[in-house]
């Protein structure tokens, strides 16, 4: 299906920022629940030997999915529901389309994660296994974790995964909303993307100053208490805001970005909500 894209000026960059704090505002506990109950769910699941994996990485583009869905409820005052997480997948229609997405996906982020390994040449393992040893002592950690291959080997890894992740940001929306094939959704994110490259530019710089005036927040207040405890609890609490915040600020770029020609699939189990 023929997807319009409307492409925005710099400055919209910020207010998809702004619409994403806005959004997160209205129904905070609802949108903290999503990447929480999602987080809950992959460790359980990991513990599956080797299909554990496959389903943890296949599931990752239904997180950002449900936050593109729940920028629509929380517009129209429907309380998000943790199902916003599977409801996708109630699609019969496009079912099949989206699961080949998920496959896809889950194949890539295997295949870059070997590559990483290659990179590293076996030093995230070796840190896991000192860490992992009630033996060890924490010479033994120091000198695994000043390995230099970890740094490269993670620095890898991440920049792999995020732009993998990058390339299907609003693939799943594509193929539910406007119809397309996975082949079309991707060249459709990629063109979006690409044209609103400017403002979404932005968006990513504001985002990442925020995080970063926020994480420095944070340190102080850890360090005026005096506890590293505290420290690792505050940056646990706060990454599901802002998890939150990043994706409800990708859900207003795509309001913005395509013109939908279907509407966003009903929840069956969400309820009003009259906010203020």
């Amino acid at each position: 299906m023929a997807t319009t894209l409307v492409v925005h000026p710099a400055r919209r960059g910020l207010q998809w920022l702004r619409d994403g704090l806005w959004l997160f505002g209205r129904q905070p506990l609802a949108l903290v629940g999503l990447p929480a109950f999602f987080m809950m769910a992959l460790l359980l699941v990991s513990v599956v030997p080797v299909f554990g994996l496959w389903i943890g990485y296949m599931a990752l583009p239904l997180l950002g999915q449900a936050f593109v869905q729940a920028a629509y409820l929380v517009r129209e005052g429907v309380r998000v529901p943790l199902s916003a997480l599977w409801a996708p997948l109630r699609d019969a229609a496009r079912r099949t389309e989206l699961v080949r997405m998920m496959l896809i996906y889950a194949a890539g982020q295997i295949l870059l994660t070997w590559v990483a390994q290659w990179v590293d040449n076996g030093a995230v393992d070796q840190v896991r296994a000192v860490m992992l040893d009630d033996n060890s002592t924490e010479i033994q950690l120091q000198q695994a974790m000043s390995n230099p291959d970890l740094f490269w080997g993670m620095a890898t890894q991440m920049s792999l995964w995020t732009i993998w992740a990058t390339i299907f940001w609003f693939v799943p929306a594509l193929i539910l909303w406007q119809r397309q094939t996975v082949a079309q959704g991707v060249f459709s994110n990629l063109i979006g993307l690409w044209r609103n490259k400017v403002p979404l530019t932005l968006y990513l710089l504001a985002y990442g100053l925020l995080a970063v005036g926020l994480a420095l927040a944070v340190q102080l207040l850890a360090l005026l208490a005096g506890g590293v405890n505290l420290l690792v609890f505050l940056a646990l609490i706060l990454s599901l805001p802002m998890t939150a915040v990043f994706y409800l600020g990708l859900g207003a770029m795509y309001r913005d970005c395509f013109v939908v020609r279907a509407a966003p699939i009903p929840l069956p189990d969400t309820d009003p909500e009259n906010t203020p």
